[in-house]
Parts: C-alpha cells; sequence; structure tokens
C-alpha cells in the first residue's frame, strides 16, 4: 500500500471504525513509510517524517489566535485566525496543511506534539478512506446543532484512536518494550518508563493507554483523548 498523492489511498479498503481496520491501517503505512523512505528504526515512528516525505503534505507552525487551538487539517478554503507580527489577521492554508501550534512546538512537550499532528494525520487518511465526512460536508456539520455536534465529537474520537495507532504501532511498542527490559521492567521502574515514553517520542499517559489498547496491561479498551484538545474541526 502506497499512501502519497499519487496512488491515494482507496475508500472502502480499511475500516477505520473498527479496532482491527485501525490496527491494519497503522500497521501497513507505518510499515510502508519505513520502506519507502529508508527509515530502519524500530523503536520509535518519525511523524514529521511520514507527513512531510511520505504522505507529501505541508507541514506549518503557526500561532493560533485562540491559544487553545493546537492543531489544524486545513481543506485549502476555510480562513483561520492566526497572530502575526504582534496582530491577529486570517488566513488560508494550503490544502491538506497539517497547521501546529507554535508554541506547542517550542514548548519541548514532545508527546503532546506528536499527538497533535498524528491526530490531524488520522484525520487527513479518515477522509481519503472514506471514513469521514468530505471535506464539502464539514461546514454544513458544523452548523448543524446537536445531532452533528455529536458526529464531530465521534470523529475526534476516532482520530484519537488511529492517532495512538499510528504512533505507537503494536511491533513498535513491543519493539521498545524489549529494548527496555520487557513490560515489568517498563512499568515497574519510573525512570525506565521515562525512557522508554521518549523513546517513542510520546506522553506516559499516552503510553499507558496503548498497551491498555493492546491488551499489554490489564482493563484493555479503547483509548481515550490524551487530554481535552481544541481543533479545527479539520476536514
Amino acid at each position: 500500500m502506497v499512501c502519497n498523492e499519487d496512488a491515494g489511498l482507496t475508500a472502502g479498503r480499511w475500516h477505520c471504525d473498527t479496532p482491527a481496520g485501525r490496527e491494519e491501517l497503522a500497521a501497513c503505512l507505518v510499515r510502508d513509510y519505513r520502506q519507502a523512505c529508508g527509515d530502519d528504526r524500530r523503536t520509535r515512528v518519525d511523524m514529521d517524517g511520514l507527513i512531510r516525505d511520505y504522505l507529501r503534505l505541508p507541514l506549518l507552525y503557526v500561532r493560533f489566535a485562540d491559544q487553545e487551538v493546537l492543531g489544524f487539517l486545513s481543506d485549502g478554503r476555510r480562513t483561520l485566525a492566526i497572530r502575526q507580527s504582534g496582530r491577529i489577521r486570517t488566513a488560508v492554508f494550503p490544502r491538506c496543511a497539517v497547521v501546529i501550534s507554535a508554541e506547542l512546538h517550542a514548548g519541548g512537550h514532545a508527546g503532546r506534539e506528536n499527538f497533535t499532528k498524528a491526530h490531524e494525520v488520522a484525520h487527513y487518511l479518515r477522509i481519503r478512506t472514506g471514513a469521514a465526512p468530505a471535506a464539502a460536508n464539514w461546514l454544513r456539520l458544523r452548523k448543524g446543532g446537536s445531532a452533528s455536534e455529536a458526529i464531530l465529537t465521534r470523529e475526534e474520537r476516532m482520530a484519537d484512536h488511529l492517532a495512538a495507532a499510528l504512533l505507537m504501532p503494536r511491533d513498535t511498542v513491543e519493539a521498545v518494550l524489549q529494548l527496555y527490559g520487557g513490560l515489568a521492567a517498563v512499568c515497574g521502574n519510573p525512570e525506565t518508563l521515562r525512557q522508554t515514553v521518549g523513546r517513542l517520542g510520546v506522553s506516559r499517559t499516552a503510553f499507558l493507554r496503548r498497551l491498555k489498547e493492546l491488551f499489554l496491561l490489564p482493563g484493555g479498551g479503547a483509548v481515550i483523548p490524551e487530554e481535552k484538545r481544541k481543533t479545527g474541526r479539520n476536514p
């Protein structure tokens, strides 16, 4: 499977709303990225490389006027308020650009930044596979009241599921656990856990939730959002 703009993702091939479908899509995408781009690292997914070099999407950093916004996936038409040279202005970004908060990027929160990037990529993948509403339908949904709000909330939740799978595919999680001595060693020692999540480039919370989702820890189940985030409700 090749997921760049030339070959594309075939709608209906990937069932992103099922756990098995998400896992398959994430695993195939990361595997193909590594093969295509010569990234032989097995204990970390380079989200910047996946976005820029493989999916060939613009990756931009801006100061959002609303500082609660962490990320945005542009449809090439919707205006976004940003802060520039001490002023607030509106801007339209290229279609399918992944736009990330410059404050988040500069703040040293690698786990939050990587998850935000993966979250926006997940929106892109869900649209390309037909799992999410097409870009033309997002504006209608945003203005559609409580029923539409429920659809959008669900989409954010599904994007978080896929983001976790993209950042932490099963083989990557297993490789990093092996590197640091196994599950018991990682989860039984705070310093080893810190090194493990640092290697993965994720937060401790996201990692432990992912272990549960992969049924490597008791209480396995659905990943919940790493934190309450505000996005551009991206196409």
